[in-house]
């Protein structure tokens, strides 16, 4: 029941996140900018509140630090909505990799 927690976590960030629009937040590391940049790519949709955002991004590298494979994360994430749109697959394992290649480490 782990991942329902992980699962929960991210669909309320993405949840709040879509309903935000807060103000620029405290400046960004490097890696932090390169995953709000490549967030921004995938979808603008997914950068409501950054510091949600990173949290997200947080939250799937504890899922990969616990041996959860990138594609196994993909496919939960599918199940996410964002604003009126729907987290596709490819969507789907492109958060995660950015998440990977920008945040984890």
């Amino acid at each position: 029941m782990q991942i329902r927690a992980y699962l929960s976590i991210i669909v309320l960030t993405w949840g709040v996140a879509a309903c935000s629009s807060s103000p620029a937040g405290p400046q960004l590391t490097g890696q932090q900018s390169r995953y709000v940049a490549a967030l921004n790519k995938i979808d603008g949709r997914l950068i409501g509140d950054q510091a949600r955002s990173l949290q997200l991004g947080a939250t799937v590298c504890a899922q990969i630090a616990k041996g959860r494979a990138v594609d196994q994360i993909a496919a939960d994430s599918q199940r996410f909505t964002q604003g009126e749109g729907v987290i596709d697959r490819k969507q789907a394992i492109a958060l995660v990799e950015a998440a990977r290649k920008n945040l984890c480490p």
